[in-house]
């Protein structure tokens, strides 16, 4: 899938869950883009259960920690996630807010709103309709 304005950032060693790194990359030096574009996007896909939960925690601390302090998580591809998955994403909203940073969901199916309702976590880290709203937000 292409996305116009971003560029993948792929790492081969995760087999799951399957996790696609997003990072606008603006035509400018790293330096430059570190502080103008410091959104990231991660979208993990399929299950975010005990057995994936550690490799994307794995995946959000390295963005995290690569001086980002904007990070959007698309979970339009995620069709489940169970209390480990949560935990994750809370440590990663814990980590950022420390740090003066935010983070935004997006694009949640009906079971991973309904797992997000049912938990109050919809009243912990902002959720948006769609990357747009989410973007927009974090600007």
């Amino acid at each position: 899938m292409s996305h116009p304005g971003i560029l993948p950032i792929t790492n081969p060693s995760i087999d799951r869950p399957r996790i696609k790194v997003y990072a606008y990359l603006p035509f400018f030096t790293p330096a430059k883009r570190k502080v103008c574009m410091p959104e990231t996007i991660l979208m993990p896909a399929g299950r975010l259960d005990t057995a994936a939960a550690p490799a994307f925690e794995r995946e959000m601390i390295a963005a995290t920690g690569a001086g980002v302090n904007r990070l959007l998580i698309d979970l339009v591809d995620l069709v489940y996630v169970s209390s480990a998955g949560l935990r994750v994403l809370l440590v990663a909203a814990k980590r950022l807010r420390a740090g003066g940073g935010r983070i935004a969901l997006c694009g949640l199916q009906p079971q991973v709103a309904e797992v997000f309702d049912i938990s109050g976590f919809a009243a912990i880290v902002p959720v948006y309709a769609d990357r747009q709203a989410a973007l927009a937000a974090l600007r």
